[in-house]
């Protein structure tokens, strides 16, 4: 089954090193790459594609072509028709074509490899936190704007055309936020493939119970990202740009109070509580200023605390801590933000 990422960038100048960042060990697992944007999209527009596809594509990247025809809608790549109807959007419709040379004019190999570098010196880390965690298949892929990356199995795979800038052409006619757009650019990508990584290797609770629980969750993914991502400023690994980071840490101490006194740690109705969860380009309720997703931030420096408090807990034993509420990571964290004055409120 596919675990998708949801349409979910500051500039790299940001990136730096944190004091909460420390050298992780390494332990190697094996990752193979191939290009399939370029396997299926480059082949000649004629009778031989669905031979190709039969006989070569589908037999050496068998769950990947069976991935690409689901996000197409296109039936199982066994079937002719479906070949077929594949083949007339992809090689014959000029969008599509259009939408591909964009990738390669933005996407050479040497750059993507870069990326997956990247991403296997962070995997080596992983490993070393959970041995258990699979050896890696890494995919490029282009569709018509469906997911960012998505983890299957041991299937990783890149929609390169959600990664092409702000600025390019198509995206403000696909209706996505400005929140949204700003982060569709390859700062993203690595980041983006940790997360959907991490939610596949240690999924959330289900049911999950109260907000708390879900605030600490999405903080203990963040935590062992920003370990296996060192370099990484705060404001790509939660999304936001500068501006939005530097207003969350001046009122964190009010927007903790603010927590407090609406009751809102243990809200169990998701549809009210959710707005602090998710990105978004401001939380209802709060001034314009505020960014999205400012409990994910907050169970993050829950997190944080606990960890500088505990040091002597791995990271494999916060992830897989028996207490699913947060409870206890929140009461051992000691997490007490110097008092504010709810200046954001006035």
């Amino acid at each position: 089954m596919l675990k998708k990422i949801t349409i979910s960038i500051v500039p790299i100048g940001l990136l730096m090193l944190s004091c909460n960042k420390k050298e992780l060990p390494e332990k190697e697992v094996n990752i193979s790459f191939f290009r399939y944007d370029s396997a299926i999209y480059s082949h000649s527009w004629d009778s031989a594609f669905v031979e190709y596809v039969l006989d070569s594509l589908y037999p050496a990247h068998p769950r990947m072509t069976e991935d690409f025809f689901i996000i197409h809608r296109m039936g199982k790549p066994t079937d002719t028709t479906a070949i077929e109807n594949l083949q007339k959007l992809i090689l014959q419709d000029p969008y599509m074509q259009e939408l591909y040379d964009s990738v390669k004019v933005a996407f050479p190999t040497e750059f993507v490899q870069k990326k997956v570098k990247e991403l296997h010196t962070a995997l080596r880390k992983l490993k070393a936190i959970y041995p258990n965690m699979p050896d890696y298949q890494i995919y490029t892929y282009v569709a018509p704007f469906v997911y960012k990356c998505f983890v299957d199995s041991n299937i990783l795979a890149w929609e390169l055309d959600m990664y092409l800038g702000p600025k390019f052409k198509y995206y403000p006619s696909l209706l996505y936020p400005l929140y949204m757009i700003r982060k569709f650019r390859h700062e993203y990508m690595v980041p983006d493939m940790l997360k959907v990584i991490m939610e596949n290797l240690f999924p959330p609770p289900d049911p999950m119970p109260h907000l708390l629980a879900h605030m600490i969750y999405n903080g203990k993914i963040l935590y062992v990202i920003e370990q296996l991502l060192p370099e990484y400023h705060d404001t790509i690994l939660i999304g936001w740009e500068g501006k939005k980071w530097e207003w969350v840490k001046q009122y964190e101490a009010d927007l903790w109070e603010y927590f407090l006194k609406h009751d809102l740690l243990y809200n169990n109705e998701y549809i009210k509580y959710r707005k602090y969860v998710q990105d978004g380009n401001t939380t209802a309720g709060l001034p314009p200023e505020s960014p999205g997703n400012i409990g994910t931030w907050i169970g993050w420096q829950i997190v944080r605390a606990y960890m500088e408090k505990h040091p002597e807990t791995t990271l494999y034993e916060l992830l897989t801590h028996p207490d699913t509420t947060g409870q206890y990571i929140l009461q051992a964290s000691g997490y007490r933000p110097k008092a504010g004055w709810l200046d954001f409120l006035n």
